[in-house]
């Protein structure tokens, strides 16, 4: 979905001057609306910026935010401002601490407080972000292991790839076959395979096999849906019901089929994953959801569509307006200009009023932020946001600024 930014342009929230070094009390609240007497005096001054690091989802969810400018990176905090890391590292990733940062050839694994220790391992060429408590690294042989967040080597580099670690395994590549390790290096799922994909929320294993067929494995490597016929690629997979997704190779269409095979639905053009009993499935260009039991629930009649997270999914309609559905497809709550799954807990919305958030149960939590929310913590107590001139601040929900950059 593309992202729409929508900023309040009320002139009774704009600044009156600007100022140096750090705000003055005039500027510890950022909207005009509420009592001042529980907003900080003095906040924080953050230091120049002009991007924030997104995750592979495009979105930055957590207590932290990755920031850079001219090519330079830190990381700051969230709860209180303090940048916990300089803006002078080549690279810095992590979504919580340990985080890994690098300056030249030299590379450290950073706390939650900014404290650094160097890494010691020789010939390192490159090191991962932190997963359950093992970072991937790579050394001068192209060869890759894992090193623990006290930048000890824990599992030797033997492999061509490796993946970061989900419910205690990662997927590694071993002479150019897939397969998967837990956290000890020990092989837990035999390098046989094409791809290995490992989902976090099913705990399935999504495989290629090398004959070009796909499976889905249990934690134990056994296959949960042995016997399909060579012209069927298998899609998408409900573990609760054991309804599949499948892929004609002769037809090129889906259809969704029980356990047994027998087919519930036909003639979609695409099907994602299950999540919450439902599937995402396209007919022409719009997108409606299968039911746990392979029938088609909610008619084809979106533009854009998302997973259910608690009972509820963001969808959008050809008028650019997006809104939440619940599992039979009535609206919940309002239509946004734009709805963002922000992976943490919480969407955030734009509208006329400028931006906000709801939680996954559809309650507003924040609203009228007159500027683009970035990055949220883990309890929206605390986003970054960015007015329209560019500069950056902390505000809680009430709008009190907990820290900015000088024209913010």
């Amino acid at each position: 979905m593309k992202k729409q930014v929508f900023y309040w342009m009320s002139a009774s929230l704009l600044w009156l001057a600007c100022y140096s070094g750090m705000p003055s009390q005039a500027h510890a609240r950022w909207m005009a609306d509420g009592d001042k007497t529980n907003c900080p005096s003095m906040p924080r001054l953050l230091p120049d910026f002009d991007t924030v690091e997104m995750d592979a989802d495009g979105y930055q969810a957590g207590d932290f935010a990755v920031v850079s400018l001219d090519g330079k990176m830190g990381i700051i905090r969230l709860g209180d401002g303090r940048t916990i890391l300089p803006l002078e590292f080549d690279l810095a990733i992590g979504d919580a601490p340990p985080f890994v940062a690098s300056k030249g050839r030299v590379w450290w694994i950073v706390d939650g407080d900014g404290a650094k220790r160097q890494l010691k391992l020789t010939g390192v060429q490159s090191v991962d972000a932190f997963s359950e408590g093992l970072a991937a690294f790579e050394n001068r042989d192209g060869l890759y292991g894992y090193i623990d967040a006290e930048g000890a080597q824990v599992i030797p580099a033997r492999y061509q790839q490796a993946g970061r670690m989900v419910n205690g395994r990662a997927a590694a590549n071993l002479d150019g076959s897939w397969g998967a390790i837990d956290k000890t290096g020990k092989e837990v799922l035999p390098f046989v395979y094409a791809s290995v994909h490992l989902d976090a929320d099913s705990r399935l294993v999504f495989v290629l096999e090398n004959d070009g067929r796909k499976n889905i494995l249990d934690q134990n490597g056994k296959s949960l849906v042995d016997g399909l016929p060579d012209d069927l690629s298998l899609i998408s997979f409900n573990r609760e019901t054991g309804v599949m997704g499948l892929k004609s190779r002769a037809e090129n269409r889906m259809y969704l089929a029980d356990a047994n095979g027998k087919m519930t639905s036909k003639g979609f053009d695409l099907i994602l994953a299950y999540h919450e009993g439902m599937a995402p499935v396209m007919v022409g260009q719009k997108w409606g959801y299968a039911d746990a039991l392979g029938r088609l629930s909610i008619a084809p009649e979106y533009v854009f569509s998302s997973k259910f997270k608690a009972g509820l999914a963001s969808v959008g309609g050809s008028d650019e307006l997006f809104w939440l559905i619940d599992k039979s497809g009535k609206q919940q709550g309002k239509a946004y200009s734009s709805l963002d799954d922000f992976e943490s807990g919480y969407y955030v919305f734009t509208d006329d009023g400028g931006a906000g958030v709801i939680d996954y149960s559809g309650r507003v939590v924040v609203s009228h932020i007159p500027g683009s929310i970035a990055a949220i913590d883990k309890d929206a107590r605390r986003m970054l946001v960015r007015k329209q001139d560019g500069s950056w601040g902390i505000v809680d929900p009430s709008g009190c600024v907990h820290a900015g950059q000088k024209s913010f």
